[in-house]
């Protein structure tokens, strides 16, 4: 998921350089993508679902059927958005990079921002519960950590990016160039919470079948 944000963002600078879609591989490549990231989000789901089997009295249980729940309306929301999209002049031109995006548009994206965000909180809840159910505060721990992480490093991404142009237009045009450094050290820890995330997972999951 963190790769396809980077990859995607790398994808939006070159269309929006280029002012459209530009050449048929580019076109294909943004195509594979989408199919991907929608193949993963299904994967996640049923991976989630499987999660059910927690015993009740772990606490758990109602915390995984939230982030499954957030989780559908997520992808029912992108692709909801996806078919909304093909009705315009360009539709692989990503929603951000529109000029004067409609007001469905923007519901879709909030509600999808916010369903995600819903998500990741209730699955690393339903992962502390699920540690301190076999006894491993340890692991507890960490999913506090990458439950306080993330989205603070997302928060941090969302507050420079908008700062940046401002700051470079009325302060100085180098503190545009100044805030890039704290988006890339933001983006750089989603990496590494990520990756904390994954691993997190199957030590969670080896303590419950052990």
């Amino acid at each position: 998921m963190v790769v396809f944000i980077f990859a995607g963002s790398f994808i939006a600078a070159a269309l929006e350089r280029g002012g459209g879609v530009g050449s048929p591989g580019l076109l294909v490549l943004i195509g594979l993508a989408a199919i991907a990231m929608f193949i993963g989000a299904i994967v996640v789901l049923v991976g989630e679902c499987i999660c059910i089997a927690i015993p009740q009295r772990s606490g758990a249980k109602g915390l995984i059927i939230a982030a499954i729940g957030c989780l559908a309306v997520q992808v029912l929301f992108s692709v909801i958005q996806t078919l909304a999209d093909q009705g315009t002049s360009n539709p692989f031109r990503p929603s951000p990079f529109r000029q004067g995006p409609s007001s469905g548009q923007l519901l879709f994206a909030m509600i999808g921002l916010f369903s995600g965000l819903g998500h990741l909180i209730c699955f690393e809840l339903f992962l502390k519960k699920a540690s301190e159910y076999v006894k491993r505060y340890d692991l507890a721990r960490q999913a506090m950590i990458i439950l306080i992480g993330i989205p603070s490093c997302f928060v941090l991404i969302f507050v420079c990016s908008f700062s940046a142009p401002l700051l470079a237009r009325f302060v100085a045009p180098v503190m545009g160039l100044v805030m890039l450094a704290p988006i890339l050290a933001a983006g750089i820890a989603v990496i590494v919470f990520s990756v904390m995330h994954v691993s997190l997972l199957f030590r969670v999951g080896g303590a419950l079948r052990g």
